[in-house]
């Protein structure tokens, strides 16, 4: 019988793997994001017949390792176990979490940090805890004025990163030295401004990216 030549029904692309380094986990993957918000997010990882999730509520205070019924805390080598099947630079992209938006096995220690600390959950849980906060100096200028915190983030948390600490410890230092409302009226001055480096002669202070 003669072999005919027929037209293909799909495109090769469509097949094609891509196997370039730090990406996020594929479809085959064993891991899959149940839920994500701006502080919650819940991961499956399906082997064989089991199925075990990681569970990250913020929200709730709640955080857990679930397999059928059975529910453990959440370790650091608990932690390591469940990501072992992430290559390399692989990684479980959370684009809607403010302060974790990848996991991967470098995110152990900065996941235990938040979820075992109050003030990072408080934070956490008033979004003001980004990825780009340093878990340990911004958290006592929350522990100061949670509320000037918020808006002073509100207003600068679109700037670039390097400026964010500075804007930060002038914000809280016109707090200090003029009262909550000259603090307020500069943070609505900084939603209008784009700012890498500024001087403060009012205060005294002369702030730059660090």
């Amino acid at each position: 019988m003669n072999s005919k030549e027929t037209k293909p029904t799909v495109d090769i692309k469509d097949y094609l793997l891509d196997a370039s380094p730090g990406e996020y986990v594929k479809a085959s993957s064993p891991y899959e994001v149940l839920l994500q918000t701006a502080s919650d997010f819940i991961i499956s990882r399906k082997k064989a017949k089991s199925e075990r999730e990681l569970v990250i509520l913020i929200s709730e205070s709640l955080f857990y390792f679930k397999e059928k019924d059975k529910v453990e805390e959440v370790t650091p080598e608990k932690l390591r176990a469940f990501l072992r099947d992430l290559r390399g630079d692989d990684f479980i992209a959370l684009d809607n979490v403010r302060w974790l938006p990848k996991l991967n096995k470098n995110s152990i220690s900065r996941l235990i940090d938040i979820i075992t600390n109050d003030i990072y959950i408080e934070m956490c849980k008033a979004n003001v805890l980004t990825d780009y906060n340093n878990l340990y100096w911004c958290t006592d200028y929350w522990s100061k004025n949670p509320e000037l915190f918020i808006q002073v983030h509100s207003s600068i948390s679109s700037i670039i990163q390097y400026s964010y600490r500075a804007l930060m410890v002038t914000a809280f230092e016109i707090e200090n030295r003029y009262g909550i409302d000259e603090a307020l009226y500069f943070t609505e001055v900084l939603k209008k401004t784009s700012i890498e480096q500024y001087t403060l002669p009012l205060i005294g202070i002369i702030v730059i990216r660090n």
